[in-house]
């Protein structure tokens, strides 16, 4: 009788349980249904890609259809939002989330530039005030920043324009290429523009020296900048204005005029 008793107070207070529980959710669910956006949490990623916009570029965005703040959280569509924002062309992805304390919560993730192409070939200043775009680490191509300029190799060449991304067929040799170059210490700070002609093949403009690299198509790149680096520190590391033209294209070689 005493192990029955024991066993229906038990049941008796996880019922209670239970109900103080279904309670407290209920509360919950009421009090964030008349919950009212309080502020808008904009969390953008560390990176250098952060600085080519603004918060107000995004709340732009957030607002477009009407102000957010001060909303009843239950009447903001977070799929709406984070579509809205993901049209800024710097905007890779958007996940929007809503907490109970009334702040709706804008979690970034961006393109990341590893080139620029401009329309103005050549290694003067006149680059600065050049039309182009920028070129993603996944090949995608975005408008420049009023806010910022990245310090990224230049391209240039109606044949990269024309290609319209590099995350396709034709692109993605070129694609590959610009990363090596941008991940390369060396590379990254002696190439200052990448030159593509009408048949796709390269040449490449340098800080030290006043020579064109003559590359060629974009393929065994790691192969030629080794020969390229070797040549460097046999013959120029004395002169480095000792030749105007290095031609790389060829295997084993490098041309000289």
């Amino acid at each position: 009788m005493l192990k029955n008793d024991r066993f229906l107070k038990k049941g008796a207070k996880l019922v209670l349980w239970a109900v103080v529980f279904a309670l407290c959710v209920g509360m919950a669910e009421r009090k964030f249904l008349s919950q009212r956006c309080e502020e808008i949490v904009i969390n953008f990623p560390e990176s250098e890609s952060a600085a080519l916009l603004s918060e107000t570029d995004i709340l732009n965005q957030i607002n477009k259809n009407g102000p957010v703040l001060g909303r009843k959280m239950d009447l903001i569509n977070l799929a709406e939002i984070e579509s809205s924002v993901k049209e800024n062309v710097f905007v890779r992805n958007c996940e929007a989330s809503k907490d109970f304390s009334g702040n709706l919560i804008i979690n970034l993730d961006l393109h990341s530039p590893v080139a620029r192409w401009v329309d103005t070939p050549g290694s003067g200043g006149e680059w600065k005030k050049a039309r182009g775009f920028y070129i993603s680490e996944d090949g995608h191509y975005s408008a420049l920043s009023n806010r910022y300029t990245m310090h990224v190799p230049l391209i240039s060449g109606e044949y990269i324009r024309k290609l319209g991304r590099l995350d396709q067929e034709k692109g993605k040799d070129y694609l590959a290429f610009i990363r090596y170059i941008r991940n390369d210490p060396f590379w990254h700070a002696q190439i200052s523009q990448i030159m593509v002609d009408h048949s796709g093949e390269i040449s490449l403009l340098t800080t030290l020296g006043d020579q064109v690299i003559e590359f060629g198509p974009p393929v065994n790149t790691g192969v030629k900048l080794k020969k390229l680096k070797v040549f460097y520190d046999r013959v120029l590391s004395s002169d480095w204005n000792s030749y105007s033209k290095i031609n790389v294209k060829f295997q084993d070689q490098v041309v000289c005029e």
